[in-house]
């Protein structure tokens, strides 16, 4: 997949294919959800919402998108660490904002807390940023406010029952 591909698999607009799904109080480990793009061209392509979080560390979080089961679009990992590899010049992206935060981040090891890893053609999820990058915050200990700002930022349409978090 491109980065060009990604990023519109992550631009557009994508609901919930069961159609009276609502999500109430997370009591799984791992729940992964069917999407559908609301663009008619892009209707085959297999999308998942992933939640999991994690039994021994309560605080450990991951929300992922993913096309056709195993291509990482974004995954948002909470209270992890994570080190990316260096930055290669010749297989770098074209996309200079991909480019830069490469350049900046490249073997850096990020600290417990927030990141967000994003497809970049060649590396699947092997790069990851700290989510300031990305104008989102951390929402610590608020699994709720995590789920309804990854889902803004992945443009995902969800029923969230609130009353249950």
């Amino acid at each position: 997949m491109t980065n060009q591909e990604a990023n519109e698999l992550i631009a557009v607009f994508k609901r919930v294919k069961e159609v009276n799904f609502v999500l109430d109080k997370i009591n799984f480990h791992v729940k992964t959800i069917e999407l559908e793009a609301e663009d008619e061209r892009l209707k085959d392509i297999s999308l998942l919402f992933d939640i999991s979080t994690s039994k021994k560390q309560s605080k450990r979080k991951t929300l992922q998108l993913r096309a056709n089961k195993n291509t990482h679009l974004l995954r948002n990992d909470f209270y992890s660490v994570h080190t990316n590899p260096p930055f290669n010049e010749n297989t770098a992206p074209d996309d200079e904002t991909l480019r830069l935060l490469m350049q900046k981040y490249s073997d850096a090891r990020l600290k417990l807390g927030a990141h967000l890893h994003v497809y970049i053609d060649g590396y699947d999820d092997k790069w990851a940023f700290p989510i300031s990058e990305f104008k989102l915050s951390e929402c610590d200990d608020n699994f709720l406010a995590q789920i309804e700002q990854f889902c803004t930022y992945g443009r995902i349409k969800i029923k969230i029952e609130r009353a249950l978090f």
